[in-house]
């Protein structure tokens, strides 16, 4: 046979196998989930994967064969298709991590049960055994429960396995949070990001890895073969992420205690009681570290600072209090709680932390779903004024320990113009709300659990107001004065911008570009300006966004402001 004919004839018997290849999605067990009682497949899949048209997914139990056109399929919404068996089910995808747990006597409160987990990203996929129980107090009355998890090796509860999420840090105690007290679902996880932007650790000189406070991110969740909807992944806080010295030769150096119930103790207003006998829990404080006996020198020194703000004199809190706490960390612990509302954090959910012996105590926020307008049972705050305070706060203020009231006042100007201005805190609501809504998350989370959902845009502008209205008031009540800030949030939509989101090195088109403007700024979310550009007449504005890269940014035109995500 002539060459040519051989090529050709063998071009012709391969050609049928790459066709059936590329209109193929093939994904592994722990990339998809399927509920039989809502007849949904969820499977996870990049844009890239779904940008190429699949007509069909190959999973290890089935084949799904998309009904309808698969060049238009995107994360955000519903599909029909259709099964090896000829059952037509509903089909969606998900760029989220997705988890699949499964406990096979259920979980308790109570009691820690062992449990078989998956978990899939982008990045890799995971098979892992771990004990569970739910968490929470108020919130464990609800359907949708938060759970927390701890990773064993081999399943066996008495070992430890650190294990890494996503960009998330290695570690083997993990909380999946519920977020159904929130009717935006993104409370929580715009509190925590927050924080670790402008939260300063006094020792981080010293401690580069030290992280000061916990993380999170989005993931979807299948339970006991149930779609359960949209969780938080949470990291925990503790000693290893604070980085906080081990105990050497028998001495206590780091300590962490966690607020766990409301007290006079928690609250700064009592005095704590001697401890008698070992214990991690004592009048509304747990001992998370130093676990053992080692403890009694921990709980003598929370003792001592106690005492120090409910009984000493104004001229021992102003001698002692500078060595006792870190009254800078505590300045930005006061104006985060009371920037973004947090209503349940200053007696309960935070932790107490002390670096090394002798150094100062520091705070720590934890449980951030009562905030940003959002009360702890998922109703709306009525009024955006109200101080969260305790003991400790009061008397430092009223003492004015160090010019600790003029302190609080420099700080927020500087955190307004930053991390806590009303602008950037709106943004990331926004752009939590847009990841959510791009990635199908609301749709499928309203499958389940449509009662106490309220993506709405309504719902939105509640929760941005909210935070012009309650930087207003933190500035007043803080500074003493009704001075200006940043443009009210109520005008940001004068300034149109299309198409967004946009691609990177995309170009957008301003509309409503104020005329005599000479030129216009964007801002990344801690308010620095990344790009300027030159603003040529008024109406509409070409500019190319060249150089930024994926995420949300304000646009800034004279008075109008807009705000574009970049993906």
């Amino acid at each position: 046979m002539p060459r040519p004919l051989h090529l050709l004839l063998l071009l012709l018997l391969w050609t049928p196998l790459l066709s059936a290849q590329e209109g193929q999605l093939a994904k592994a067990a722990a990339h998809f989930g399927h509920d039989d009682r809502l007849g949904l497949y969820l499977v996870r899949a990049t844009t890239a994967e779904l940008a190429a048209g699949p007509a069909e997914i190959r999973l290890p139990s089935d084949t799904l064969r998309v009904l309808g056109d698969p060049s238009a399929l995107r994360h955000r919404d519903f599909y029909r298709a259709r099964t090896s068996a000829g059952d037509t089910v509903r089909l969606a995808f998900t760029p989220l991590p997705l988890i699949k747990l499964r406990a096979p006597v259920g979980l308790s409160t109570t009691f820690r049960r062992s449990v078989t987990l998956t978990y899939a990203d982008d990045e890799r996929a995971l098979d892992l055994q771990a004990t569970a129980r739910y968490r929470g107090g108020f919130t464990t009355r609800y359907p949708k429960k938060s759970i927390d998890l701890e990773f064993h090796e081999d399943g066996e509860p008495g070992t430890n396995r650190d294990v890494r999420f996503g960009a998330l840090r290695s570690d083997d105690d993990w909380i999946l949070d519920a977020l159904y007290n929130e009717p935006l679902r993104v409370n929580a996880y715009v509190a925590h990001k927050v924080w670790l932007d402008m939260a300063r650790l006094p020792y981080a000189g010293e401690e580069p890895r030290a992280r000061a406070g916990a993380d999170g991110e989005f993931a979807e969740l299948f339970f006991n073969g149930r779609y359960h909807g949209l969780f938080l992944l949470s990291e925990q806080v503790d000693r290893k992420q604070l980085q906080l010295k081990k105990e050497k030769e028998g001495r206590t150096r780091g300590v962490l205690f966690q607020t766990s119930q409301y007290s006079e103790q928690t609250r700064f207003t009592g005095p704590l009681a001697p401890i008698t006998e070992d214990s991690v829990e004592h009048q509304g404080y747990e001992l998370k570290y130093p676990h053992d006996s080692v403890g009694h020198a921990a709980w003598n020194d929370l003792r001592t600072v106690i005492d120090l703000v409910v009984s000493g004199s104004d001229a021992d809190l102003a001698l002692g209090a500078a060595r006792a706490f870190d009254l800078d960390q505590l300045a930005d612990y006061l104006l985060y709680v009371n920037a973004l509302r947090l209503t349940d954090n200053v007696s309960k959910n935070t932790f107490l932390a002390r670096y090394s012996a002798n150094a100062p105590f520091f705070l720590v926020p934890w449980d951030l779903d009562a905030s940003l307008g959002n009360g702890h049972n998922g109703k709306r705050l009525t009024s955006a004024e109200g101080w969260s305070s305790n003991g400790l706060f009061q008397r430092l203020t009223q003492v004015d320990v160090r010019g600790f009231a003029a302190k609080l006042c420099d700080r927020y100007e500087a955190l307004r113009r930053g991390p806590l201005s009303p602008e950037s805190l709106a943004l990331r609501v926004e752009e939590a709300h847009q990841q959510l809504t791009t990635t199908g998350a609301y749709a499928r989370e309203r499958l389940v659990w449509a009662a106490k959902l309220d993506d709405s845009a309504e719902s939105l502008a509640f929760t941005t107001d909210f935070l012009r209205r309650r930087a207003d008031f933190v500035l007043q009540d803080v500074c003493k004065t009704s001075g200006v800030g940043e443009p009210a949030l109520a005008g940001r939509a004068a300034l149109g911008v299309f198409p967004n989101p946009v691609a990177v090195d995309g170009t957008v088109t301003l509309t409503g570009v104020p005329a005599g403007a000479r030129e216009g700024v964007v801002y990344d979310l801690l308010g620095r300006p990344v790009l300027r550009f030159v603003v040529r007449g008024g109406g509409e504005q070409r500019v190319a966004l060249r150089g930024l890269p994926g995420g949300s940014y304000v646009v800034r035109v004279g008075g109008m402001v807009g705000w574009v995500y970049i993906h």
